[in-house]
C-alpha cells in the first residue's frame, strides 16, 4: 500500500453513524473522493455480529445488539431518515424486555434515562450487515475507498490540512476529517494504541480549537469498562420453555453483580 494517499475527506471509524454519513454525504458530493478508515476487518464498528463456525446459522449481536433513538429537539431530519430505514425493512422496532438484574438474582424494571427513553431498534438482517445494507443504499459503496485492520495512531492538522498516519506507516491526507469514534479523543487511547499522549490532543494543541477543548475535557472525565463477551452452548435439543415469546431479553448488571 502506498503512503501520501490524499482524499477530499477521511472518516475514521465504520459503524452506523459513519455509514450514514458517508451515504448522505456522497448523494450530494458525487465527485469527492471518500475513504473509511477501520480497524476491525469490516463495515459495522461496535455494532458487529459474531458467527460461529461451529453453528450454520448462528449469529451474535454484541457491542450494539440494538440502538436508541432519543430524538428530543424533534430532529426532522433524523425522523426522516428513520422512516426511511423503516420503510425499506431495515430495521423494525425493538420491544424486547429490558431488565435489571443485582446480585441476589432479582429483577426489576429498568429505570428511564436519557440512553434508553427514546425508541429501541434493532436490524431486520445482523447488526454488520445494517452498515452495510446503509452503504449499498444509493450504490454508494463505488464511491468510498476502504481500509479495513488499519489503526491510526497519529493525526495531525498543518497549513489546513489533516494528516493521519496508521500503526505500519501509511500516511492519509485531506482537508476534511470525520471522527466517527471516541478512541483518537478519549484518554482509553493511551492504553488501547500505546501512545503517549491522546491523538486528538495532539493535533490540535489547548487553547487552538475552543470546542475541542470542552470536548476533550468532559471525555476525560468519562471511565470505560473493557468489553466481555461471554457465549454459552447448550445441548442441540434444549429447548427454552417458557411463556417468552419474544426474541431478545436484554439484561443490566448492577455493580456488584457486574464486578
Amino acid at each position: 500500500m502506498k503512503s501520501d494517499i490524499k482524499y477530499d475527506l477521511l472518516i475514521i471509524g465504520a459503524g452506523i453513524s459513519s455509514c450514514v454519513f458517508a451515504s448522505k454525504y456522497l448523494q450530494n458530493n458525487l465527485t469527492k473522493k471518500v475513504a473509511i478508515i477501520e480497524v476491525g476487518r469490516g463495515l459495522g464498528g461496535r455494532s458487529s455480529t459474531r458467527i460461529s463456525k461451529r453453528f450454520k446459522g448462528w449469529k451474535l449481536n454484541h457491542g450494539s445488539p440494538n440502538f436508541n433513538i432519543y430524538n428530543r429537539n424533534n430532529n426532522l431530519l433524523l425522523k426522516k431518515y428513520i422512516d426511511e430505514l423503516l420503510k425499506k425493512k431495515f430495521i423494525k422496532i425493538d420491544d424486547s424486555d429490558i431488565d435489571y438484574l443485582d446480585e441476589e438474582s432479582n429483577l426489576e424494571t429498568v429505570y428511564n434515562s436519557e440512553f434508553s427513553s427514546g425508541v429501541n431498534y434493532h436490524s431486520l438482517f445482523s447488526m454488520s450487515e445494517l452498515s452495510q445494507k446503509i452503504i449499498n443504499l444509493n450504490n454508494l459503496c463505488s464511491k468510498i475507498d476502504f481500509y479495513f485492520e488499519t489503526l491510526i495512531v497519529d493525526l495531525k492538522f498543518n497549513n489546513d490540512e489533516w494528516t493521519l498516519t496508521s500503526k505500519t506507516g501509511v500516511k492519509f491526507k485531506s482537508k476534511y476529517l470525520i471522527c466517527s469514534t471516541n478512541l483518537l479523543a478519549h484518554k482509553r487511547s493511551l492504553e488501547i494504541l500505546k501512545v503517549n499522549q491522546i491523538p486528538l490532543r495532539k493535533a490540535i494543541p489547548t487553547n487552538g480549537d475552543k470546542k475541542i477543548d470542552l470536548l476533550l475535557k468532559y471525555l476525560g472525565k468519562q471511565s470505560f469498562i473493557p468489553r466481555l463477551v461471554f457465549l454459552i452452548y447448550t445441548n442441540e435439543n434444549y429447548r427454552y420453555k417458557d411463556c417468552y415469546s419474544k426474541k431478545y431479553r436484554y439484561f443490566y448488571l448492577k455493580k456488584k453483580f457486574r464486578e
